[in-house]
């Protein structure tokens, strides 16, 4: 499918640039040549956006860790924009994943007494878990399609949005660098004896510093990063240079100098700053 075969129309800029996305990469398909996608139209063609929209969530399952956690507060906080079972139970799962209590939530909603989930919590199961990216792409989706009267809440939609495509880019890219990295440092460097089993490094590799290899799978990933690319595994023991900081939002490791996280524009709390 040509990628001029969909024209993409909302008043959004940030929804036009998550649908193009979606096409550029493979999710989106055309339903005719002159198809166009939007808010607001017909079944037919919001089923497939939805379709296309949860495929990609799911399998971006790790990109909910960059999101600023003040606008998924704000994306909640107010209640659920509709009683649909899906929408409603990832809300309920976004309110537990940022700390927010979900019977005051209930009990200002307005949709409260039409919604058989009302003050209802996520299981201990549920919690445990966290939510998903596709928790957060279900609500975004739905205000993407209506009319939004609060301010605030269009603004981190929208913001979220922007962060769901730049953050896609910028973890496909790094993936892409560490993929490359342990291809390398594994045909290069790495030999196995046959004898024993054992893998060894030859004594000619040298990783830069703090660049380290994941316990869990054995990938080998930037100093900068503070989970691993591949499985998720976290760093462990990791000794901080002088003055840097792990974001508590992303666990991107940033520079003393950094008051904002370079990666999701965390603000350092004022306390930690050296």
């Amino acid at each position: 499918m040509k990628f001029s075969a969909i024209t993409i129309r909302h008043s959004w800029p940030e929804w036009v640039e998550l649908m193009r996305t979606l096409l550029k990469n493979g999710y989106l398909e055309a339903a005719g040549s002159n198809s166009s996608v939007e808010g607001g139209l017909n079944a037919q063609k919001l089923n497939m956006i939805r379709t296309a929209c949860s495929t990609f969530a799911r399998k971006q399952s790790h990109l909910i860790r960059y999101f600023s956690r003040k606008d998924m507060e704000v994306l909640v906080e107010s209640g659920c924009w509709s009683t649909k079972r899906k929408v409603v139970n990832s809300g309920k799962r976004l309110r537990a994943y940022v700390g927010i209590d979900e019977r005051n939530v209930c009990r200002s909603c307005v949709l409260r007494g039409k919604c058989d989930r009302a003050y209802v919590n996520v299981t201990e199961e549920e919690k445990e878990e966290g939510a998903h990216t596709l928790d957060i792409m279900r609500l975004l989706f739905a205000y993407g399609n209506g009319d939004i009267s609060n301010p605030k809440v269009e603004q981190s939609v929208r913001k979220l949005m922007s962060e769901m495509v730049e953050h896609y880019k910028y973890s496909s890219d790094e993936v892409n660098q560490n993929k490359l990295m342990t291809s390398f440092i594994q045909q290069d460097s790495v030999h196995l004896e046959q004898n024993t089993g054992c893998v060894k490094t030859s004594n000619h590799t040298s990783l830069k510093k703090g660049d380290w290899k994941c316990e869990g799978c054995n990938s080998f990933n930037f100093a900068k990063n503070m989970m691993c690319w591949h499985c998720n595994e976290r760093l462990s023991g990791r000794q901080l240079g002088a003055g840097e900081w792990e974001c508590d939002s992303c666990s991107y490791l940033n520079f003393r100098r950094n008051v904002v996280c370079l990666r999701c524009n965390y603000r350092r709390p004022k306390a930690s700053i050296c």
